[in-house]
């Protein structure tokens, strides 16, 4: 939804791929954020902390697979 954000760091047991169906996402791992858009993707460790935060106007629709 619009404005939505994870205001924690979470760690999952799987490597991790997202993949930006629509809208514009902040993906922040440990300290670095990355800005996706529509179209672009992003692969991490889930063991790293990681939260997102919805940051486009809208709403952002978000493919996500774990890899175990």
């Amino acid at each position: 939804r619009k404005g939505a954000n994870r205001r924690l760091m979470i760690k999952t047991d799987a490597f991790e791929f997202k993949y930006i169906l629509k809208g514009t996402i902040e993906y922040q791992v440990e300290k670095e954020k990355f800005i996706l858009n529509e179209g672009d993707s992003l692969f991490f460790d889930g063991r790293a902390r990681h939260r997102l935060h919805n940051i486009g106007r809208g709403e952002a629709v978000i493919l996500v697979v774990y890899i175990f």
